[in-house]
C-alpha cells in the first residue's frame, strides 16, 4: 500500500491553512506553498502578530523539505495581506503566477494576482501585480496561461459572481488593473486544460468545453464539479466529484462521450486526485485512497495521516499538506504502484519501486505548453498532448527532439 512520511512542520499551532495547496516547481527543485494560522488569530513562530498581515508565501528547497530543514524563501515578506489560493507555473518564461485576493475581512477582499521570476529561486522577483478596482465576498482568481497560444484566462469571482478575463499575456504585462483586462462571455471561473488547444470551464454551474486561441465556448455535459477536477490520465479524462455519499470518478473519452463511472466506495471528504501511470488515478480523501482506472478499484485502503492539496514530484512522489484544520506539517506519500522517473548522466529512465529498470515498456510524454492548480482539489493539472514512446532494454526514454523544453512524462 502507499506508504506516508511527515517531512516537515512549519507550525505547531493549531489551525493552520496551507490555502494554496502545494506546487512542486520540477525543473527548479523548488516547492511553492502559501498558508496561514486561522483567521481567529494570535501569533505565529515568524514574526506575525496581527491581521492583515499574516499570509506566508513560500519557496522551499525539495531536498531540504525532504531533509525537513525549514530554509523556506519568502515572496516578499514574511508577513503579507495576500491569501493565495491558486498557482500557475510557466517553465519556459520560468513564471509563478498567483491568484487570490487582498485581505480585508473574513473571505473578503480585492481579487489580485501576482507574477513572479523564480529563474533565481533564492531571490525571486515580482514582475506583475494587479487587483480588481471593488472588493466583496468570495473574492477569488484563478489563474490560467497557455504560452503556444499567448493566452490567459483568470477566473476571477467576486461576490459570488464571476467576472473572468481572457487576454493575451501582453495585455497582462500592460495593464494597471485587472479591470483593464478584457472581458468574455461566458465569463471564466473554474478553468480546466484539458489538451494544449482546448480547456474546460465552469461558471454559474453550467460546464463549457472552449477552444484556444480563440476562447470558443460549447456547453457540455458532465457530472458535477464541486469536489474536483477533471485531468488527462492518458486514453481518457477523469473527472472527480462528491456523488451522495461516496467520491465518484467519471472516465470520458477525448471527445467528451462519458465512458464509465466509478464509485470509489471513499465517503467524500476533502479530497485529492493525482494521475500516477497510464489511466490510473490515485484518490484521496480524508485518510482513505483509492487507486481506480476504467475497469474499476484497483487497490484501496486507509492512510496512518491526511495527504492532501499536493502535487508530483520528478521521481514520482507527492509532497502533500493536509486541508483542514491542524499543525502546518507536510508529508511525503509513494504510491506502491508508481513507477519512478528518473535522471542520470545517461538520460532519463523508468524504474520499478525497487529501483529497477523497466525495460520495453509504453510511456506517455508530452510536452507541457501551461499548468494550472486548481483551488477547490489542490490537483496539479498539466497542459500537454501525448505520444507513446517505449523504453529501452535499460529503461531509458529517448528524449533528444525534447531537449530545453518542459515535458510531462506519465509511467505506470
Amino acid at each position: 500500500m502507499p506508504s506516508i512520511s511527515k517531512k516537515l512542520t512549519i507550525s505547531t499551532l493549531t489551525d493552520v491553512e496551507f490555502c494554496s495547496g502545494i506546487r512542486v516547481l520540477a525543473d527548479l527543485g523548488y516547492v511553492f506553498f502559501a498558508w496561514y494560522h486561522d483567521v481567529d488569530y494570535d501569533s505565529d513562530e515568524y514574526g506575525c502578530t496581527s491581521l492583515p498581515n499574516i499570509f506566508h508565501r513560500w519557496l522551499m528547497k525539495l531536498d531540504d523539505l525532504r531533509a525537513g530543514k525549514d530554509t523556506h524563501i519568502n515572496l516578499g515578506e514574511e508577513c503579507s495581506n495576500f491569501v493565495v489560493l491558486a498557482t500557475a507555473y510557466v517553465p519556459q518564461r520560468k513564471e509563478l503566477w498567483l491568484g487570490g485576493y487582498r485581505y480585508t475581512g473574513p473571505d473578503n477582499g480585492h481579487p489580485r494576482l501576482e507574477i513572479w521570476d523564480v529563474s533565481s529561486p533564492v531571490s525571486p522577483v515580482l514582475k506583475k501585480a494587479l487587483e480588481l478596482s471593488t472588493s466583496g465576498d468570495h473574492p477569488r482568481v484563478i489563474p490560467y496561461v497557455s504560452t503556444k497560444h499567448n493566452v490567459v484566462i483568470l477566473g476571477i469571482l467576486l461576490d459570488n459572481t464571476p467576472q473572468g478575463r481572457v487576454c493575451s499575456i501582453d495585455e497582462v504585462f500592460g495593464a494597471n488593473s485587472l479591470d483593464e483586462l478584457p472581458s468574455a462571455t461566458p465569463a471564466p471561473l473554474w478553468v480546466y486544460p484539458l489538451d494544449e488547444d482546448s480547456v474546460t470551464m465552469a461558471h454559474d454551474g453550467a460546464r463549457y468545453k472552449c477552444t484556444l486561441p480563440g476562447y470558443e465556448c460549447t456547453e457540455i455535459s458532465v457530472s458535477d464539479i464541486a469536489c474536483a477536477c477533471m485531468v488527462d490520465v492518458g486514453d481518457y479524462y477523469a473527472l472527480m466529484y462528491s456523488g451522495d455519499t461516496n467520491v465518484m470518478v467519471d472516465f470520458y473519452d477525448k471527445n467528451l462521450n462519458l465512458v464509465k463511472t466509478i464509485d470509489t466506495g471513499i465517503s467524500k471528504a476533502s479530497c485529492s486526485e493525482y494521475p500516477i501511470g497510464k489511466n490510473k488515478l490515485l484518490i484521496i480523501s480524508g485518510t482513505s485512497w483509492a487507486i481506480v482506472d476504467i475497469n474499476g478499484v484497483v487497490a484501496s485502503g486507509s492512510l496512518s495521516l491526511p495527504c492532501l492539496q499536493g502535487s508530483i514530484t520528478p521521481d514520482g512522489t507527492i509532497i502533500c499538506s493536509h486541508k483542514g484544520t491542524g499543525e502546518g506539517s507536510i508529508y511525503e506519500l509513494v504510491p506502491d504502484t508508481h513507477y519512478k522517473i528518473v535522471k542520470d548522466e545517461n538520460g532519463v529512465k523508468i524504474v520499478d519501486k525497487n529501483g529497477n529498470p523497466v525495460a520495453n515498456a509504453d510511456v506517455l510524454v508530452g510536452e507541457i505548453k501551461s499548468s494550472c492548480q486548481s483551488w477547490r482539489s489542490h490537483a496539479l493539472i498539466f497542459n500537454a498532448k501525448h505520444i507513446t514512446r517505449k523504453t529501452n532494454s535499460n529503461g531509458y526514454i529517448d528524449l533528444t527532439d525534447l531537449y530545453g523544453k518542459a515535458i510531462e512524462i506519465i509511467a505506470g
